[in-house]
């Protein structure tokens, strides 16, 4: 068992945090009204309504491509756009766009608003359950990558320490709060101003909610709490860390 590390960063870089739960199955479109009444259930805080819709397109040999647009929901949106509720034929999700609150706030606000969408939409068997915190890290681009991140390329000496271009994606069992998978991407980004490099360190953890009830797994949510701190303080170093906290 890993050791619990709560520290809290101040100046967090997160740009994105999500929690998200997935059916086992697609819901037939007819549902798409019953998620209207979501939104209008919750249109004094999410008073903005986008379309999610799934483009696909179909390529034959001496035709043209055929284009097919399957609506899947909607985005609520809070007034800011830094809120929003993804109430979808396929499942749910709450995620929150920086400045990133703390974690309470974000999990009771999650919870609060996945038992209005349950209670809207009805039974439907759960397939898994989503944790992700999208984060940005910029420094000099004198500095290296090194000196910020525990989690790196291995450029071998003899050839160029810097590279235009970065995505790196690694694949963790985790075993806390149960078994699961934590996805951890590190892809390169265009730089925030002259002089200087970004990095996004996303870190997507994913766990089975197959034949487990809803309390369950928002228990099962609450204690990915820790995990995920876990994750993150041990992939920057302490250079990282007092930038941030």
């Amino acid at each position: 068992m890993m050791m619990c590390e709560s520290t809290h960063f101040s100046r967090a870089p997160i740009v994105e945090a999500l929690i998200g739960i997935d059916f086992e199955q697609m819901r037939a479109e007819d549902v798409l009204p019953v998620l209207q009444e979501l939104g209008e259930t919750l249109k004094n805080e999410y008073p903005v309504r986008e379309d999610i819709v799934l483009g696909q397109v179909e390529f034959a040999l001496g035709q043209k491509p055929k284009q097919t647009d399957t609506p899947l929901g909607y985005f609520l949106k809070s007034k800011d756009g830094r809120q929003v509720v993804h109430a979808k034929r396929n499942g749910f999700a709450f995620s929150r766009l920086a400045p990133y609150e703390e974690w309470p706030r974000f999990f009771d606000e999650a919870k609060r608003t996945w038992g209005l969408y349950r209670k809207t939409i009805g039974p439907s068997k759960l397939a898994k359950w989503t944790v992700r915190y999208i984060n940005k890290l910029s420094w000099l681009e004198s500095e290296s990558i090194k000196e910020y991140l525990e989690v790196y390329p291995h450029i071998p000496e003899g050839l160029p320490q810097t590279f235009q271009g970065c995505f790196m994606r690694l694949e963790f069992p985790v075993n806390e709060p149960c078994q699961g998978i934590l996805t951890q991407q590190l892809v390169k980004l265009p730089p925030e101003s002259e002089g200087t490099v970004s990095f996004m360190l996303d870190n997507e953890f994913s766990f089975s909610a197959i034949g487990k009830t809803d309390s369950a797994i928002w228990e099962a949510i609450s204690e990915s709490r820790h995990v995920k701190n876990q994750f993150f303080n041990r992939a920057i170093t302490l250079k990282t860390k007092e930038m941030i906290k």
